[in-house]
């Protein structure tokens, strides 16, 4: 028999009837599940956030820092919950805010002190070309992912994340000019 151990975001909900889903059974190693951001309880289709692993063998998986998380690292097959974990994010803005200058600085320290190898695409983007993710980041996610028609939770999120990528790029430059 093996161990299962379940990593989700403290803020998450997970559906009961997903959590025992038929095929963990059949000893598939890992499962991975789309994060969604849930702003003010309602659901959005789309956010930046990457599919991650929730569900885990321990012997087969370890923690890496990058930035402000933690990334599991799994080896062996990973196979998709067919449920969604939604991640309800509820906060006051001026904690998100507070929040935000606390990953900025833990973000840009983590992409200034990585080789450009280890970084994926998008973080090699964020570190060479400092003004293109925030404005880049409107488009992306009102037009390519659709959140224009979720309506203000959509606008709300995509000024999130566009602040959130501005104080990110803000201090790199900081960083940077001070040399």
């Amino acid at each position: 028999m093996f161990k299962w151990f379940r990593a989700t975001p403290s803020p998450a909900s997970v559906p009961v009837e997903r959590v025992a889903e038929p095929q963990l059974s059949i000893g598939v190693g890992n499962r991975v599940a789309i994060r969604l951001r849930n702003p003010f309880g309602r659901p959005l289709r789309a956010s930046i956030y990457p599919p991650r692993v929730v569900l885990f063998r321990a012997k087969r998986a370890r923690y890496v820092d990058e930035g402000y998380i933690q990334q599991l690292r799994v080896k062996g097959k990973l196979a998709k919950l067919k449920g969604k974990i939604w991640h309800d994010d509820r906060k006051p803005l001026s904690r998100w805010f507070q929040s935000q200058v606390r990953y900025s600085e833990i973000e840009a320290t983590y992409l200034l002190g990585a080789k450009s190898e280890e970084l994926s695409r998008l973080d090699r983007l964020r570190k060479n070309w400092l003004m293109v993710a925030p404005m880049a980041m409107p488009i992306y996610l009102l037009l390519v992912h659709g959140l224009i028609f979720d309506g203000s939770n959509g606008w709300y999120y995509t000024f999130q994340r566009t602040v959130a990528e501005m104080m990110l790029s803000l201090r790199l430059l900081e960083t940077k000019l001070r040399g």
